[in-house]
């Protein structure tokens, strides 16, 4: 929009108000998990709107700040853990508890194959292991017998 001042052009910018963001609500949400998306349509804005405004707030960008309050929240969901897992906490639900470690911290158990899986790799490691100490000693032969029992081993399962 363009008015006349003393004869002379002016712009004047036209623009919305400013929407309020709570930005201790932000922090939370950030932690929490939520994307910038949601976060954004939480304040009834346009995503892009929103992640100018962070940046405007913090002198960082957006990416910088919603990763660092996610780790926040990575922290805190760990420490709740540890203080339920040792008694120090009888906050928290231990379903709700184990089910963020899995999804949102990505802890998981091994499981049967897993573990023999690590088995087979340590046992292969270690018969690696041996065949190289007997190179070193200058024990050819006995080395090729190491590699030859292995593979034999690993044929039969």
């Amino acid at each position: 929009m363009t008015i006349r001042n003393r004869g002379k052009r002016v712009k004047k910018e036209a623009h919305r108000p400013l929407i309020p963001i709570d930005w201790n609500k932000v922090d939370e949400l950030m932690m929490a998990g939520c994307l910038g998306t949601e976060i954004a349509a939480f304040f009834c804005m346009h995503h892009d709107t929103f992640y100018r405004r962070v940046e405007e707030q913090y002198g960082v960008s957006f990416t910088q700040y919603i990763q660092q309050k996610k780790q926040s929240g990575d922290s805190l969901l760990k420490a709740v853990q540890y203080a339920k897992a040792i008694g120090l906490s009888d906050k928290g639900d231990n379903a709700l508890l184990i089910w963020l470690g899995k999804v949102r911290l990505e802890q998981k158990e091994a499981g049967k194959d897993e573990k023999e899986a690590i088995a087979a790799t340590t046992e292969k490691f270690n018969t690696l292991m041996d065949f190289f100490s007997k190179l070193q000693l200058g024990h050819a032969v006995e080395a090729a017998k190491v590699l030859e029992q292995n593979s034999s081993v690993s044929k039969e399962s």
